[in-house]
């Protein structure tokens, strides 16, 4: 009988610590929304207040041409006046980072009233010109890791001072931005790569390269105007950096020796380049 009493009031011990202990998680749960609901409230009531508006935005590059992209300058601009509590961080940096000449993007809150913006531009292989008869640019783009984007013609005049640019027709840089690129034009990408960034004094005579397709995709032509010495050199088929310096310099030593004559001849002279042979056409 005594065990049977024992056992109820263990019971009711044991029930009573159990209800207990659900009101204690009760109570945990409740403190906690109300924590979390008051700080979410004063987080949202900061952002009325005007003393923690935007007022000062910094921003910093590194790579590239340690230049500021005009639309990273107008999405920083946007910010004016917006409080530093209402910023969306994230969003932000998204839309920076989806820009084709910014490789990564920072922001932080500056209390009270600042935003500094930390860009890192891209170091693109090579740009792409589509250039018309007229000689107007009507597309811009830019090539990086074998990937083709478009970019503004601001940006591609912030970059071009650096790498080589690449003329090539509307049509062709239509289709290369519809389909990407074809066998012949990355050989044309790597060649003017190559060169890029060599000090070879030759190389820096060249003021334009413009690469003629053939749709076949195969290397069409590629042209170098080299106006410092009234000439231009056309590479008709796939050859190594080594052979194109090497024809350049056979130009320029012949410019050198004659240089009379090249005046004279009225109109640039014109060399094909092939794997073998340098032909002189004019």
């Amino acid at each position: 009988m005594d065990s049977f009493y024992a056992d109820i009031d263990y019971q009711v011990v044991h029930d009573k610590q159990k209800q207990k202990k659900r009101k204690s998680d009760k109570a945990y749960v409740i403190a906690a929304f109300l924590f979390f609901t008051l700080a979410w409230l004063g987080w949202y009531t900061l952002r009325f207040i005007p003393a923690f508006d935007i007022r000062m935005i910094s921003i910093t590059s590194s790579g590239g041409p340690q230049m500021i992209p005009k639309a990273a300058v107008e999405v920083a601009a946007s910010l004016k006046g917006v409080s530093l509590f209402a910023m969306k961080k994230h969003t932000i940096t998204k839309n920076l980072e989806s820009m084709a000449v910014i490789e990564k993007a920072s922001i932080r809150r500056s209390f009270p009233q600042s935003v500094k913006i930390d860009i890192t531009l891209i170091e693109p292989e090579i740009l792409i010109a589509a250039v018309d008869e007229r000689g107007t640019y009507n597309e811009t783009l830019l090539v990086k890791d074998s990937h083709i984007a478009p970019i503004r013609v601001d940006e591609f005049f912030m970059f071009r001072q650096g790498v080589f640019v690449l003329e090539v027709s509307p049509s062709y840089a239509s289709f290369i931005r519809t389909y990407g690129m074809d066998s012949g034009l990355k050989e044309a990408i790597r060649l003017a790569s190559s060169m890029d960034g060599k000090t070879n004094d030759s190389y820096n005579l060249i003021t334009k390269i413009k690469y003629d397709n053939n749709y076949n995709n195969g290397f069409g032509g590629m042209t170098l105007t080299i106006p410092s010495l009234n000439a231009q050199l056309t590479i008709r088929e796939t050859v190594s950096e080594e052979r194109i310096r090497q024809a350049l310099q056979l130009i320029e030593r012949e410019y050198t020796r004659d240089e009379t004559r090249n005046i004279a001849l009225g109109g640039q002279l014109q060399y094909d380049l092939y794997s073998n042979s340098l032909v002189k056409r004019q």
